[in-house]
């Protein structure tokens, strides 16, 4: 048996495999349960691994207020292009503008989306490693040297408070 990290390599495709299901029956003695559910909470987000479109801040952004930019742009693509989640840099979990849960990388969770947008994020290493099997990858930074755009397949070097609005105007007009 062999494990590995979800997302790190394309899905096998389906094969002439054989196998059996075999019907088996299991008794449970609730006098035994030492657990209770109290409630089971719905959510309506997508796991950060399983989103389409990962939007990520990192330090470059800022302050935490930079992340509503983001939020917008989510938004503004999630209408037409299904799951879009944000992500952020560790920096930005430790700077407490973002939780622990959307952090990219080695230390967070590693991802392959169809569409993975960098704003404002240098690119070290240990969350290269995170999103770089990313189909497409878009890097917005005002650093034209930093590590992101060794990965990128498509960079702005400017402001993201310039890019990000004009964006989000444009895809409010066409989608």
């Amino acid at each position: 048996m062999v494990t590995v990290r979800g997302n790190v390599f394309p899905p096998a495709e389906s094969g002439s495999a054989g196998g059996a299901v075999a019907p088996i029956s299991i008794t449970i003695d609730e006098s035994m349960s030492r657990t209770q559910s109290l409630e089971i909470v719905a959510e309506d987000t997508v796991a950060l691994d399983k989103a389409n479109i990962v939007i990520a801040g990192g330090a470059g952004l800022g302050d935490e207020d930079g992340f509503e930019l983001l939020e917008e742009l989510a938004e503004a693509l999630g209408q037409s292009f299904g799951s879009v989640m944000i992500g952020c840099s560790r920096m930005a979990v430790d700077k407490g503008w973002i939780s622990s849960d959307h952090q990219i990388g080695l230390t967070g969770t590693i991802i392959a989306p169809d569409v993975y947008v960098a704003v404002g994020i240098s690119g070290a290493i240990h969350h290269l490693v995170g999103m770089v099997h990313s189909k497409k990858i878009i890097a917005i930074n005002t650093d034209p040297s930093c590590n992101i755009f060794k990965v990128a397949d498509y960079g702005i070097v400017e402001d993201y408070e310039q890019v990000l609005p004009t964006l989000i105007k444009r895809l409010e007009e066409v989608l």
